[in-house]
């Protein structure tokens, strides 16, 4: 069993369909920690998306994934 500082820094993502809701150990982390990332992630699929408007959707949908996928990679080492 883990200490109680273990977790002092925990975030998690729940994903169901295309539904995500991200939890925290605390509502700091969430704010200062979590949203920020969220934040600049999303200005950059935001970017991707205007940037390819005249793309098939097909074609968008192949450009997102890898970013999507890395950075859930990513950010689910970090925040273990």
């Amino acid at each position: 069993m883990g200490s109680k500082k273990s977790g002092q820094n925990q975030a998690n993502l729940i994903r169901y369909a295309d539904d995500k809701v991200i939890t925290g150990s605390s509502k700091e982390l969430l704010e200062n920690e979590v949203k920020p990332l969220v934040e600049e992630f999303l200005k950059d699929i935001r970017d991707m998306v205007k940037g390819n408007k005249q793309a098939k959707q097909e074609n968008l949908i192949r450009l997102l994934n890898p970013e999507i996928r890395g950075w859930a990679n990513y950010h689910m080492v970090r925040c273990r």
